[in-house]
């Protein structure tokens, strides 16, 4: 039975995190209006122009959403769409990753943990800005990915009647099977999935007919990418297969792209602290089979295997790893919370990097409304190094492409350009 202290603690975390959300939102929606969009933007943009059931170079989901508000938009806007209207799903989106991360954190760990989660990946500037706002299939990909995970949670570690679980399989399925329709990334969530599973005494749960059912589930659902790569030589699977594929030998210089591109992208304090906290914890007698291992199998396949594809000379770009910190940052919650509870001196550090964190996503945000309203003289931009900054979001943002979206012709496509951050 709960006391009254820690139900007053729990209403408070509450609060907490539901500030942070609240916050992170409005700055969100905020970035959202101020900057145009890049590369990757402008491309799902423009190809976004009818349905289909895939695009040679992303499964639909992202652009699905683009179309889909497009043409509830075009009654009010016309032909010339804001951006900021085309990115609201993607905004919302991510306040419901937000909602649903901090539930799975606060199941698995308590409240306490929930908040330093809840913290942790509001103050990720790929979350708060790229997985949180843009065009890109990153934000469906982390809500439908965050979805299947809480789903995962209560079957693995939650008692429940057989109905109930036999429903929660199911629903496995459907946002599994979604996740595929948004990112490639899906397959690995899957896999490091079945690994925990087949490893710790969970695998007693295959032996009913509803996992199976998921899976046939998530195949069903996720049908469209398949039979779209089948109708066009499977060109989109080369394509994201072959990216990990190099001349030979190690690319160290890209290695180290790899490596800082995720210190930049998370923050250094957010990188070290969830692998230390994710790797002490791993070492807890019992572990094994527990909350921290089931994130870590979810967590560590995308960031192992991404950040060692430069080791053999293939090309790798630091947001690929992104989803798979997604649900190291739970176990960096809970790491920080456990702290607290002993009233050690580290839980004050960790308060004041989040006060460093925040203050420099502000002033990083602050600098980007100033270069929009009052953009630098050509000698400043490119003394500062900006031109292609510069370049991307006023030239290439204008999302012009000649010809018929990719993807619309039957028979081999060519590999054309899509953007930087495929």
């Amino acid at each position: 039975m709960p006391t009254l202290q820690q139900t007053t603690d729990d209403a408070a975390a509450f609060r907490i995190a539901a500030t942070v959300i609240l916050v992170g939102t409005l700055v969100r929606l905020c970035l959202a209006a101020l900057l145009d969009p890049g590369v990757d933007e402008a491309y799902a943009v423009a190809v976004a122009t009818q349905w289909q059931l895939s695009w040679f170079d992303h499964p639909p989901m992202a652009f699905w959403w683009v179309k889909a508000m497009r043409e509830i938009s075009e009654p009010l806007f016309g032909d010339d769409v804001p951006v900021l209207v085309l990115r609201l799903p993607f905004v919302l989106a991510f306040t419901i990753t937000s909602v649903v991360m901090f539930d799975l954190t606060r199941g698995l760990f308590g409240p306490r943990a929930g908040v330093w989660m809840v913290l942790a990946l509001s103050l990720a500037p790929f979350f708060v800005v790229s997985a949180g706002s843009w065009l890109v299939p990153d934000g469906p990909l982390v809500l439908f990915l965050s979805l299947t995970a809480w789903l995962l949670s209560r079957i693995l570690f939650f008692e429940r009647a057989p109905a109930s679980e036999r429903q929660l399989w199911l629903a496995v399925g459907l946002t599994l099977g979604l996740a595929g329709l948004s990112k490639y990334h899906a397959a690995l969530f899957a896999v490091g999935a079945a690994v925990f599973i087949l490893a710790t005494h969970h695998r007693r749960r295959l032996m009913t007919p509803a996992p199976w059912l998921a899976v046939a589930i998530t195949g069903l659902v996720a049908s469209p990418v398949f039979i779209w790569n089948a109708q066009h030589d499977w060109v989109g699977l080369l394509l994201q297969s072959s990216r990990g594929v190099g001349p030979g030998g190690t690319n160290w210089l890209g290695f180290a792209r790899s490596v800082f591109g995720q210190l930049a992208y998370l923050g250094p304090w957010t990188v070290i602290a969830a692998l230390a906290a994710t790797i002490s914890l791993l070492w807890i007698r019992g572990s094994r089979a527990g909350p921290v291992a089931f994130l870590a199998a979810l967590g560590l396949p995308p960031i192992i295997l991404f950040t060692a594809v430069p080791l053999w000379g293939g090309e790798a770009l630091p947001h690929w790893q992104m989803p798979g910190w997604l649900f190291l940052l739970p176990i960096l919650g809970h790491a920080i919370a456990l702290l607290e509870a002993r009233r050690h001196q580290l839980h004050r550090a960790v308060r004041g990097i989040a006060v460093i964190a925040a203050t420099v996503l502000a002033i990083a945000i602050f600098a980007v409304a100033l270069i929009r309203y009052k953009p630098p003289s050509s000698a400043l931009i490119a003394r500062l190094g900006l031109n292609s900054f510069v370049e991307e979001s006023s030239t290439l943002s204008i999302g012009i492409v000649t010809g018929p979206p990719i993807g619309s012709q039957k028979g081999p496509l060519p590999l054309v350009a899509s953007g930087q951050r495929a």
